[in-house]
């Protein structure tokens, strides 16, 4: 269960790292349709753009976080700090 904890706080470690990666815009873009429920075209709205143009910096947002964290995770095992390193903690 330890371990389960920790792999936890370092995804969410390599997460935050990531999200800090992504312009203002894209950070909000992505706050507002994954964590309050807009729609792009809602989104769009907002922005005075088009529902494409919103989509497009989302999926690129979500794709600079998954390319940090594949990344920073082959590094860190690489270096041997993975949580199976912890487990005798």
């Amino acid at each position: 269960m330890l371990i389960n904890t920790l792999e936890n706080i370092l995804q969410k470690i390599d997460m935050e790292r990531g999200y800090q990666l992504l312009t203002p815009r894209e950070r909000k873009i992505i706050s507002l349709y994954y964590l309050e429920g807009y729609k792009d075209e809602e989104t769009a709205k907002i922005y005075g753009v088009c529902q494409q143009n919103i989509n497009r910096q989302r999926k690129r947002g979500i794709a600079k976080i998954n390319k940090f964290i594949f990344n920073f995770g082959d590094a860190r095992k690489k270096e041997g700090t993975s949580a199976k390193m912890y487990s005798s903690v």
